[in-house]
């Protein structure tokens, strides 16, 4: 068998071109689509913020209203400010679950697209790399050198994350 440096040159500059063009086609929407879920994961918590906000300035309208009734009676003092407390440990309490919530569900989402996106560009830049492998040796690639190739493609896209 003879090696030829201009053969193992092409080869080179050709596998070079391919991870440009996979680069350009699969890794930058890709990284569009997980920019664009950030930004609705970041949507979601402006919103959970936002209700925390509002149960802490109905909490504030309810305390001045305690403080008015302190001229009523005593008794009736004591009565709100526990019931106050109630509200205010109860609805604090909810807007907390509830930002926690829609945060754990945003992190899962993300987790879960983040894993398929990854999925999708292995088993995509696999088949780029079969096909331009078919094409360069002008053959069918049989299934020994079909597995090696994916575990050469799928090596180098681990190496690159």
């Amino acid at each position: 068998m003879h090696f030829s440096f201009v053969t193992f040159l092409l080869q080179v500059v050709n596998l070079l071109v391919v991870f440009y063009f996979l680069k350009l086609v699969l890794y930058k929407p890709l990284l569009k689509l997980m920019e664009d879920r950030q930004k609705q994961v970041d949507q979601q918590l402006d919103h959970a913020a936002s209700t925390m906000r509002q149960a802490e300035e109905m909490m504030a309208q309810y305390q001045e209203q305690l403080a008015k009734a302190k001229a009523d009676a005593q008794a009736i003092i004591d009565q709100a400010t526990r019931l106050g407390n109630q509200m205010k440990e109860q609805t604090v309490a909810e807007a907390r679950q509830e930002a926690e919530k829609l945060l754990a569900r945003a992190r899962e989402q993300i987790e879960k697209d983040k894993n398929q996106a990854s999925q999708e560009l292995r088993n995509q830049a696999a088949n780029w790399a079969l096909l331009i492998a078919q094409r360069v040796l002008g053959r069918e690639v049989t299934d020994q050198d079909q597995d090696r190739l994916i575990d050469n493609v799928t090596g180098q896209l681990d190496r690159l994350h």
